[in-house]
């Protein structure tokens, strides 16, 4: 991914992006020039940072696929939610 963030929370979310997640980069001093986007690309598509962010991504999904299964956390939790709401 890469990520220009520009306003209020997409700064703390470009954060989580590049740094907790390490799943994609952000434009080099927040504006967007031709220069820094062939850059950027070339860090996610070409260098091995890239292909580490593209593992990455893989094992997220995969967690997300597990989750929103049959016996997944997500539809655990909405189903207790649907229960609370009924009673």
């Amino acid at each position: 991914m890469i990520g220009r963030p520009y306003f209020v929370d997409q700064n703390l979310n470009m954060r989580s992006v590049e740094v907790v997640w390490k799943i994609g980069v952000r434009i080099e001093g927040g504006v967007f020039t031709k220069t820094r986007a062939v850059k950027a690309l070339e860090q996610v598509l070409s260098l091995e940072q890239g292909k580490e962010m593209r593992q990455r991504i893989g094992i997220l999904k995969q967690l997300a696929q597990e989750a929103i299964g049959l016996n997944g956390r997500s539809t655990q939790d909405l189903k207790a939610l649907i229960e609370i709401i009924k009673s």
